[in-house]
């Protein structure tokens, strides 16, 4: 059935009962037989309108009138009908957070998937475009047109985001649509400012519940032990009390259990201190509506400490070298196997592929320089220095190979090479009778960030536990070739290793594994976010709504231009019969 975008046009229809009025009222004249016509100056004088009604007189062009003055008011209307050949468009943004997933069978993300199937049903023809909203918005699919494609969709939806950035999704959907599109938002809490009806509608399918889940968990480095901060918070507006377990994997006996009675908003910390050596770390609380902050897993942190060499010939630098490394409490020492050399020997400057090695000149043509010093500050190597009022004993060639960390005009003092390999050659210049560099706070320091850089580019993830959503950095052998990344799902994914780095977003919770070569890696991502845990805020409700003035995009089509051509062609019809009536008047 045809639609009218304009339907108080139709109110056009009372001329009709007016024209109909006209020729019901005009006069009837009666013929009369003359012998001449000389004192008649219009031979045939035109109806005119009087008092009494006369049988309706219809001759062709009353039709032709009749038919222009629907048409025109028809028109005028707006007539829309369905066009089988163009669909619906739609552009549909799916809340991401896991706080969808609350309520098992009856989470919002289930209720929201079949409403979302029952509209597509009911449209019957239509064309739909997908936008996920989680830490970032993607478009997840394009021009779906069947109910199969849609539910083929919707299974991709798993909603394991910690958070969902709806404004920029809703934003995003626009800019898809090119504002032609319907935009539909499926969450579990109401708008902050409902949408104006227009080309927006929100879906909340959410329901203020109970939970209880961990609002934070770490696990780091204390000497050669680590140590686990564990916080358990009661989101709920209602006492709740839930079970606390937490022990090393592969250990039947449980490190800590308890039973936890939570005040409304309150918080349970657990501080575990675990012995050296110590697998990962599992803690879990008792289910409730919203499961997937119910568990966290922390694995080990603790590096072995840095192998370095020294190779130094000259023992008092030796000496200065040593004492700054043994300051670091991050090294020990080896003859073979290295993972630095800290050398003043040319000839082992330059390592074999994945060690590293930090060559000391001390130049016999050399003087002092006072400054001021060219720093590069973004360089690992000067985190934290500052060399105001520092004496540096260096050379006076202009030539040292790699690129310039620190300079004293054109002298290079300290200079880094990175290896296609990844390895790094780091030269420094110091002649320490003639410096004050290694009386200052610059000399440790300096060591100390050679000893951090070098072990946060080992390989494996510099943080193995992360927060669902993070860019996680594993790195991997440059000979590895390529690498594979195994989801917590199951799901694997092919990643090419750049520089011997591999990113990729933990956007599912639970232990990635990472396969490179003969090597793997673990990195855990727990889902800890106190905003997506707190249910209070979700609710019910349908918000916005869709205008009719564009349906011609959303699956109409206008066919003013018909009942137009028809008005037009009625009136020339009208014209010429009326122009024939007049030169036959005068012959």
């Amino acid at each position: 059935m045809p639609i009218f975008a304009s339907p108080f046009a139709l109110l056009g229809l009372l001329t009709i009962p007016a024209l109909i009025a006209i020729y019901l009222l005009q006069r009837k004249y009666r013929q009369l037989r003359v012998s001449s016509l000389i004192l008649w100056t219009e031979p045939r004088p035109p109806a005119e309108g009087g008092r009494n009604l006369e049988r309706l007189q219809t001759p062709i062009t009353f039709l032709l009138e009749l038919i222009a003055l629907a048409m025109l008011v028809l028109a005028a209307s707006g007539p829309l009908v369905h066009s089988a050949g163009i669909a619906r468009p739609m552009v549909v943004v799916l809340d991401d957070s896991f706080s969808m997933q609350a309520g098992g069978d009856s989470s919002p993300r289930r209720l929201a998937a079949n409403a979302l199937l029952a509209e597509l049903k009911r449209q019957r023809r239509f064309s739909a475009s997908f936008v996920l909203a989680g830490n970032e918005p993607q478009v997840l699919s394009e021009d779906v047109r069947s109910l199969g494609e849609a539910r083929e969709t919707l299974s991709k939806w798993n909603c394991t985001a910690p958070s969902s950035a709806i404004e920029q999704a809703t934003t995003l959907a626009l800019d898809l649509g090119a504002g032609r599109s319907s935009v539909l938002v499926l969450t579990d809490t109401p708008p902050a400012q409902p949408p104006q009806n227009g080309k927006v509608q929100w879906w909340s399918f959410g329901e203020p519940r109970t939970n209880v889940g961990f609002a934070n968990a770490v696990r780091t480095q204390v000497d050669v032990h680590e140590r686990c901060l564990l916080e358990v918070k009661n989101f709920s507006k209602t006492p709740s009390e839930v079970d606390f377990m937490a022990g090393l994997e592969g250990n039947e006996k449980p490190l800590k259990a308890l039973h936890l009675k939570l005040e409304p908003g309150a918080t349970h910390r657990e501080v575990l201190n675990l012995p050296e050596g110590s697998p990962a770390l599992k803690a879990t609380i008792s289910a409730d509506s919203l499961t997937l902050d119910d568990e966290v897993m922390l694995l080990p942190t603790v590096r072995d400490k840095l192998a370095v060499r020294l190779d130094i010939a000259d023992e008092k630098m030796k000496a200065l070298v040593k004492r700054a490394l043994e300051a670091t409490e991050r090294m020990r020492l080896v003859e073979n196997a290295p993972k630095l050399t800290i050398t003043d020997s040319a000839a082992q400057a330059d390592r074999p592929e994945g060690e590293w090695a930090m060559q000391i000149i001390a130049e016999k043509d050399a003087q002092s320089y006072t400054g001021p010093f060219i720093t590069d500050y973004n360089h690992p190597l000067t985190e934290g220095l500052s060399f105001d009022g520092v004496v540096w004993g260096a050379g006076k060639s202009e030539g040292l190979v790699g690129t310039p960390v620190v300079s004293a005009g054109n002298i290079a003092l300290l200079a880094d090479m990175e290896r296609l390999d990844g390895g790094h050659n780091i030269r420094l210049r110091l002649r320490p009778d003639l410096s004050t560099l290694q009386y200052t706070m610059n000399w440790p320091a300096l060591v100390w960030n050679l000893v951090d850089w070098r072990m946060n580019e080992e390989y494996g993830a510099a943080r193995p536990n992360a927060v669902t959503g993070e860019q996680v950095e594993v790195r991997v052998p440059t000979n590895s070739g390529g690498a594979t990344i195994t989801f917590p799902s199951g799901k694997e994914e092919s990643a090419t290793p750049s520089r011997g780095l591999i990113t990729f977003t933990a956007d599912e919770h639970g232990v990635y594994k990472i396969t490179a070569g003969n090597n793997a890696y673990s990195v855990s991502a727990n889902t800890l976010n106190p905003a997506e845990s707190d249910l209070t805020a979700c609710g019910n409700g349908r918000w916005g709504g869709w205008t009719a003035d564009d349906r011609s995009g959303w699956g109409y089509r206008n066919f003013a231009w018909l009942p137009l051509l028809i008005a037009l062609a009625a009136l020339c019809l009208h014209q010429s019969i009326v122009m024939r009536a007049g030169k036959e008047v005068r012959l």
